[in-house]
Parts: C-alpha cells; sequence; structure tokens
C-alpha cells in the first residue's frame, strides 16, 4: 500500500533532452520554468504559428508534482500570482495551468515567467533545506519499512 501511494522516484529531465518538442515559441518560456525550479512536462503555446496543422489548444503548461516535496501549493501560488488558472491534471495529479481567455497569450507567457523568477527567489531557501533533508527522510523510511518487515516476519 505505502508503494502505490508513493510517488516514482523523481529524476530532474535535463532540458535539453525535451526542448527540441516543445513549441517553438515558448521555449525560452519553458526553459526559464524549468530553470526556476517549476518542473514541466507538457505545454502549448496556443499560438497558430506552432499548429499551422490544427487550431493550437488553449495556452497551457503542466508541472510535474516530484518535483520536489509538497510542491503542489508552489505551483497554485505561481499560477494565481501570474493570473492563470490552476487545477490538477485531468489524470489527477500533477499541476495543470492555463492561460485566462480575456489574456494575450504573449504577455501571459512572459508575465508566468516573471512570476516564477519572483516566486523561485521566495522559495530558493525553502528548497535547500527540503532537498539537504529529503535524503535523511528518505533513509530513515527506508529503515522504518525494514524494520516493519523484520517485525511483521516475526
Amino acid at each position: 500500500y505505502r508503494e502505490l501511494r508513493r510517488a516514482p522516484y523523481h529524476e530532474k529531465k535535463n532540458l535539453s533532452d525535451f526542448i527540441d518538442y516543445v513549441d517553438t515559441s515558448i521555449r525560452n518560456h519553458v526553459a526559464a520554468l524549468n530553470n526556476y525550479g517549476f518542473d514541466t512536462i507538457e505545454s502549448c503555446s496556443g499560438l497558430p504559428q506552432d499548429h499551422p496543422d490544427r487550431n493550437p489548444y488553449r495556452p497551457y503548461v503542466m508541472l510535474d508534482e516530484r518535483a520536489y516535496p509538497n510542491c503542489i501549493p508552489h505551483f497554485f501560488t505561481l499560477a494565481d500570482i501570474a493570473d492563470w488558472i490552476p487545477s490538477y491534471a485531468p489524470h489527477n495529479f500533477d499541476v495543470y495551468i492555463r492561460i485566462q481567455r480575456h489574456n494575450p497569450v504573449g504577455e501571459a507567457w512572459n508575465r508566468l515567467v516573471q512570476s516564477a523568477r519572483d516566486l523561485h527567489l521566495l522559495l530558493k531557501p525553502y528548497r535547500q533545506l527540503v532537498s539537504s533533508t529529503s535524503s535523511c527522510i528518505d533513509e530513515f523510511d527506508i529503515l522504518h519499512d525494514s524494520l516493519g518487515t523484520t517485525l511483521v516476519k516475526r
């Protein structure tokens, strides 16, 4: 049961591994979001020039809930600050934020990146603390799980 609840180990993807698959007009924006600690999974610029073969989706970005412990409230805060609409992704995890209909697309993407930069500066001490203590917590969980298994076997 515990294994089903726990999110899989998150290894941050190298930006160069996926940036070529991001809509051309928002590559710099997505790169900045990732550099500011808001790990992206997928996105859509919402601009016709990036989707000449179809109507584009409404602009959105999906943020990876495994970026660091307890990051989901930070993702919702980012959306609120940038005047985007936050929600859980359709699969009920990760955070999906999309542009408000009344906002010009280019301005909205710029505002999202600026908000991510500002929030990154505020969150930096917390993220450093979490990253330095998470290995200790993982070691404790492993010890706790092995102790529990030992006690059950008796």
